[in-house]
């Protein structure tokens, strides 16, 4: 019973530390003033000023467009690599049903492979956002992804905006995974219920 409980409030421990820097983010993004520790009241003229800073949105882009294309890049590369690896194994033998091996990709392969692919996507996505020791050492002048300015903004103090920005992004990741695992949930129960 004393294992148990200690088990619990270990996983509660974690969970705290894991969870609450992104529950302060998200009420400082409502805060109407500029300091952490002092409550303002609630606004939401950090969500609109967000999106009309040139500054912020020029690095959300620039983030988009690196992350999309080292995502889409990587994904293509390794989705080749790993049907060309699963072809060298089987070499001699032809194909029996009589498709071209496009229709044969596109009918089984694909539906076999797409589930991984776009995990595969969307973890090459995680990583290029997280990546920012390559990003800083690596971008030009005056080019700047979201973790390069956040950075530089911590030196200075972070504007709300920017927990108006984390906010955005964090519930989007969020209701992405909701979508995933839901996605993943009806899949298994379809599998199992054909065999």
């Amino acid at each position: 019973m004393v294992k148990k409980w200690g088990q619990r409030i270990y996983l509660a421990v974690i969970f705290l530390f894991l969870y609450l820097p992104i529950l302060v983010l998200i009420v400082l993004s409502f805060n109407n003033s500029k300091s952490r520790v002092v409550w303002g009241g609630f606004t939401l003229k950090w969500y609109a000023s967000c999106f009309t800073d040139e500054t912020i949105m020029n690095a959300f882009v620039t983030t988009l467009q690196v992350t999309l294309t080292a995502a889409i890049v990587s994904t293509a590369i390794g989705t080749l690599a790993a049907i060309g690896i699963s072809a060298m194994k089987r070499k001699n033998r032809s194909i029996m049903l009589g498709a071209t091996p496009m229709y044969a990709f596109y009918k089984v392969t694909w539906p076999e492979i797409k589930s991984g692919v776009f995990s595969g996507f969307l973890m090459a996505v995680t990583m290029s956002l997280d990546d920012f020791s390559i990003t800083f050492f690596t971008k030009g002048a005056g080019v700047n992804t979201l973790s390069t300015m956040l950075y530089t903004e911590l030196r200075k103090g972070v504007r709300p905006e920017l927990y108006a920005l984390s906010t955005i992004l964090f519930l989007f990741a969020f209701l992405l995974l909701l979508v995933m695992n839901r996605r993943s949930d009806r899949i298994a129960g379809n599998y199992a219920g054909i065999h």
